[in-house]
């Protein structure tokens, strides 16, 4: 094979790969329906989630300490045995 038929057979061969890149990314892209079939409807979500007895019971519950904790570093780790 001489030169000259050897870059025919090359650019063909590449604008065929170019073709068949072309035609499988073609085939990757959803259609109308696939992308309505795939959607989902969302729900509202309930705005009053914490009822008045939900309220009610947290507003029983007991607060076991100060919040925020004030760190003070001159006691920080006084009480700690594996300093």
């Amino acid at each position: 094979m001489g030169r000259k038929n050897s870059i025919i057979v090359g650019i063909v061969i590449t604008i065929l790969v170019i073709v068949g890149l072309v035609y499988w990314f073609s085939l990757s892209i959803p259609s109308k329906a696939e992308i309505e079939s795939a959607t989902k409807e969302i729900s509202i979500p309930n705005r009053n989630i914490l009822s008045d007895k939900s309220l009610e019971k947290i507003g029983q519950m007991n607060i076991n300490g100060n919040l925020p904790i004030d760190l003070n570093a001159q006691t920080l780790g006084i009480n700690n045995p594996f300093d």
